[in-house]
């Protein structure tokens, strides 16, 4: 598995969807982390650029970026694995969202939801099951989106469903830097009336360790980058530094690994986390997802019961076709977090868990990073007390 890290060479943002036209809108929008996609398409271009040509790529002339790259209107070989935050100490994972944000004093804590049957409810409800999710701690909550766990942390507490000492929001990385311009006449380089604007600059905190900080990139299939040192990515076409990482696993050791099977297998339940967007054709739910029987069918003639799921707002994917010069078709991704249980016989265990992990969980664009998913043990109310 070839890794990058993408590391800033100075202030950057993301544009969202809303429309932002100086003159019109005074204030940009954006997010933070980016879309898979987005970098998917900036290592694209970085690399066509490197070796060959758009025009060469526009009309398939050139075969080796043809074979990685492809064309305008094919996908080539290269396969985006994961895209996350990562600082000095490793990955940045985004914390399951079926865990209750309790903030205690100056900092946040996670509880896991615990599931719960409810016989009578799955006659009335509106996704016909029996089985909720529900907070452990009867006292105020904050929302799970948009927070962050350590990958050593998250392996040990989020992947077993262990209460959560400590959560992170962005802010811990990042810090806001306004860009406040005004457009230009281009033949009197004067300014115009009336246009001006401002972006939502960031940048890197200093104490989070500059050479450590920035985008880390998990490739399934994909060329040497090796030759390439810096990548365009983001809005205004802002410069990355791009550097070879070693990462020979996804995210959990063998031993871990095994660990989750066994648990899994006691339990006959499972979770499976997003741990990048999915872009799901049922909405709420994948494709593979047979509303009849309630159940997903996976790979190798996998089949498991979905209980239930702990799902965030969708995020809007967009993009811009550079061929066509005219935005791409929006479309709408369950956010990354998000999570299924599901229930699972004791001798599957380690079938789904081989599957899911080798798996992109995502109905499209799985090439760009989309539907990288892992499994989790669940924590039952009989457990909970």
């Amino acid at each position: 598995m070839r890794a990058y890290l993408l590391r800033p060479v100075d202030t950057f943002f993301f544009r969202d969807h809303k429309p932002f036209s100086m003159g019109e809108e005074a204030k940009a929008t954006g997010w933070f982390p980016p879309r898979p996609g987005t970098v998917y398409g900036a290592l694209r271009s970085a690399y066509i650029h490197r070796y060959g040509d758009f025009s060469s790529f526009y009309e398939g002339r050139d075969p080796e970026i043809r074979r990685w790259m492809g064309t305008p209107e094919a996908v080539g070989d290269f396969s985006i694995r994961a895209v996350w935050l990562h600082d000095a100490q490793g990955a940045v994972l985004p914390l399951p969202l079926d865990y209750q944000v309790v903030k205690e004093e100056d900092k946040e804590k996670g509880h896991p939801l615990i599931l719960t049957q409810e016989k009578e409810k799955g006659h009335w409800a509106s996704d016909g099951t029996q089985w909720r999710l529900y907070a452990s701690e009867d006292r105020k909550s904050a929302s799970a989106a948009d927070a962050y766990l350590g990958e050593s942390e998250w392996r040990e507490k989020a992947a077993f469903h262990r209460n959560i000492s400590s959560i992170a929001r962005a802010e811990r990385w990042l810090q806001k830097e306004p860009k406040i311009g005004i457009a230009r006449d281009a033949q009197t380089m004067r300014a115009k009336e009336g246009m001006l604007y401002q972006l939502p600059m960031h940048r890197f905190r200093e104490e989070q360790g500059k050479s450590d900080t920035g985008l880390l990139v998990l490739c399934d299939r994909s060329p040497s980058f090796d030759d390439i040192r810096y990548v365009l990515l983001g809005g205004e076409g802002r410069p990355w530094h791009l550097t070879p990482l070693q990462r020979e696993r996804l995210l959990y050791s063998e031993e871990e690994e095994e660990q989750l099977i066994q648990q899994i297998r006691e339990r006959e339940m499972a979770r499976i986390i997003l741990l990048t967007p999915a872009i799901w054709k049922r909405g709420t739910r994948p494709a593979c997802y047979d509303e009849t029987t309630q159940e997903l069918h996976l790979p190798g003639d996998l089949r498991v019961k979905l209980l239930t799921a702990a799902v965030g707002r969708p995020l809007v994917i967009g993009g811009w076709d550079m061929k066509k010069n005219r935005p791409k078709p929006r479309k709408l991704a369950v956010p990354a977090g998000s999570v299924l249980v599901v229930k699972v016989k004791g001798q599957q265990a380690d079938q789904l868990v081989r599957t899911i992990h080798s798996m992109k969980l995502t109905d499209e664009l799985g090439h760009e990073g989309y539907g990288c998913a892992v499994c989790g043990v669940l924590t039952t109310q009989k457990e909970r007390g």
